[in-house]
């Protein structure tokens, strides 16, 4: 794969959402995670032991996308 084609790839939402986090932007991380789950990512699974999500943990947003992480 050369780089132009590395550059049009896909990148997961769930590793979007993650930078969007990282930048203090909480909003787009949230529609981002959502989406990882309609899309199926599998990267969702992860945010549940990384620890760069820790301090969202009380937000209400996290706590619905937990409970919808536990039905899966």
């Amino acid at each position: 794969m050369d780089h132009l084609q590395a550059q049009a790839g896909y990148v997961p939402s769930a590793i979007i959402a993650g930078i969007h986090l990282a930048l203090k932007q909480q909003d787009e991380a949230f529609v981002l995670l959502d989406r990882a789950l309609e899309e199926r990512d599998p990267l969702i699974l992860g945010v549940n032991v990384d620890p760069a999500f820790d301090s969202y943990w009380s937000d209400s947003r996290w706590v619905r996308l937990k409970g919808t992480l536990r039905l899966l």
